[in-house]
Formats: C-alpha cells, sequence, structure tokens
C-alpha cells in the first residue's frame, strides 16, 4: 500500500526546465491513478553534487516511510555518479522500503525488493548518466583547447593537475550556495513570493513589508511552510494563476515557461509543486548560509 507520492525533479542549467520533467512523471501517475503529495526539486544543481548536499536529500528523504513511492522522469535526475546512485539507492530507499518509479526507463520497483536483474538495469543506466556527465566535460575540455588554439585567453591555467576530490566537492557546494542565492534574488521569485503573500494571511503576519531583494523578506516564512500547504485551496490555486497573470503583463518576462490556462489541472498541480519549492529554496538559502560560516 502506498502511503505518499513524491516528485523529485532537477535542473542544472536556465534551458532546461522543471515543468517538462513534472509534466512527464504526472502522465505516469494519471495514467496509473495516483497523485502527487508533495514535489520537491533542485534548481541550478548539477548531478555531480552529492544527493545529500540537495533539496534530494535535505528535504525530500528525511520525508520517506515505508511504502512511499518516489517518482523521477529519468535517473540521472538523480544524480550522475555511479558511486552516489549507488549509495542513494541502497542506503536509503532500500532501507525505507521505498518504491522507485523511473518513467523514461519503464523501472517501477520495490527498492527492499530488488532482483540482481533490477540490480544489473539500474547500474547500466546509472553507467550511461555518469558517462554522458564524463562527455559532456571532455566536449568543455575540447572547445577551451579549441578556444585557446584561436588565441583566446583565460585566466591562470594548469592543463595538468590532479583532481583533488575534497575541492572539487567544495567547490560544487560553493557554486550550489551561489545558484540558490541568485534563485532567491531573481525578479520572478520575488514577484511569485509577493503573490504567495497576498493569497496566504500567515505569511502576511510575518512580514509588513515586501521591499527591494537584499533584504530577503521570505526568511521570515521559515517553518511556515506546513501552515501554508495546508491550507491551499483550487480557489487559491486560481487566484494564484490570476496573480501571475496580472504581473506578467507588467513585465512579459515573468512566468514566461508557463501557460497560465486556469482550467489546465496540470498547471494548477504545478503551481501548487511551485509553492512547496519556494518554502525548499528559503530553508536551503538558509543552511547554505549556516554552513558558509563555518567553512
Amino acid at each position: 500500500m502506498i502511503m505518499k507520492t513524491y516528485l523529485y525533479s532537477r535542473v542544472s542549467t536556465s534551458d532546461q526546465t522543471l515543468e517538462q520533467q513534472e509534466r512527464t512523471a504526472y502522465e505516469w501517475l494519471n495514467n496509473n491513478g495516483l497523485k502527487v503529495d508533495e514535489v520537491i526539486s533542485d534548481e541550478g544543481v548539477s548531478g555531480g553534487v552529492s544527493y545529500a548536499q540537495r533539496n534530494l536529500g535535505l528535504v525530500l528523504i528525511p520525508k520517506l516511510q515505508a511504502g512511499d513511492l518516489l517518482i523521477v522522469s529519468e535517473i540521472s535526475r538523480l544524480g550522475r555518479s555511479m558511486y552516489d546512485l549507488s549509495k542513494l539507492i541502497n542506503t536509503e530507499l532500500k532501507q525505507r522500503k521505498i518504491r522507485l518509479v523511473i518513467v523514461s526507463m519503464g523501472i517501477d520497483l520495490r527498492c527492499d525488493k530488488m532482483t540482481a536483474i533490477d540490480e544489473l538495469i539500474l547500474n547500466n543506466f546509472s553507467f550511461a548518466a555518469q558517462l554522458e556527465k564524463q562527455l559532456i566535460q571532455e566536449r568543455t575540455i575540447s572547445a577551451l583547447k579549441v578556444k585557446k588554439q584561436q588565441g583566446v585567453k583565460f585566466g591562470r591555467a594548469n592543463e595538468t593537475y590532479k583532481v583533488n576530490e575534497e575541492v572539487q566537492e567544495r567547490g560544487h557546494l560553493k557554486s550550489g550556495r551561489t545558484r540558490n542565492a541568485k534563485t532567491i534574488n531573481n525578479n520572478e521569485f520575488q514577484s511569485f513570493c509577493r503573490i504567495l503573500k497576498r493569497t496566504f494571511p500567515v505569511l502576511q503576519e510575518r512580514c509588513d513589508s515586501l521591499q527591494a531583494n537584499d533584504d530577503l523578506f521570505m526568511l521570515s516564512w521559515n517553518g511556515l511552510k506546513d501552515d501554508v500547504m495546508k491550507q491551499i485551496t483550487s480557489v487559491n490555486l486560481l487566484s494564484i494563476v490570476e496573480s501571475m497573470k496580472d504581473a506578467q503583463k507588467n513585465n512579459s518576462e515573468l512566468f514566461a515557461k508557463y501557460v497560465l490556462e486556469s482550467s489546465d489541472d496540470n498547471l494548477l498541480r504545478i503551481i501548487r509543486a511551485k509553492i512547496g519549492n519556494v518554502f525548499n529554496t528559503i530553508n536551503t538559502y538558509i543552511k547554505n548560509n549556516q554552513k558558509w560560516t563555518k567553512k
């Protein structure tokens, strides 16, 4: 018996969108008569960053209970390291007796009851995800060499170096913090926060103003995610969509990736998920700042 269903999505560049991944997962769930209880995502985070340092490990995994379902559009969303993926599945999902669905692979399995064939298939796809990451890195290095041959000058470089894994991991973490901070201060993120504040009284009680980006007013919302998620109704969601439309009229760049049709059930599910992601992003920002002071 499935207790709760969690959808996880991740994008590493601004060219990718969470919505496409989530729609793919929603289609599978709709076809199987299931609904999402919560969507948790990471934006602007490389699959090379360990799951433990992303919202996947920081927010989602601690919520999982025996019998819960975790769905992703493809295995590379979970990560691009065979070691990290193996640790995630065997240490986290298997121990918690989680049902894992990977839509693109057609995989639907109970992690605590995996057969040898299941593990072989997962290993093969994990290898493919890691190989793709390495090929991307090689193409990047090759492109840099070509530019160098063309006379393009870069900063200090050492063409023969040994990767220090600890330094590399710290670099990933610093990069992740930077991307998270950019998201917090993004105009669209700020606009959506303003819309949420007008929609939910509990948020109005925690901050009096919505001023410039640098005051990070939304940090006063820490710990209010559950209160807000419990309050959400279809009326709230429709109101939020209308507010997004109004914001778009004043600035066409805001929410441009959304088709803002109030009658679209998938859109309303995505908006509900986006609300949860806003609070996850704020929570990650706070944790990053706390870690930053210790590093």
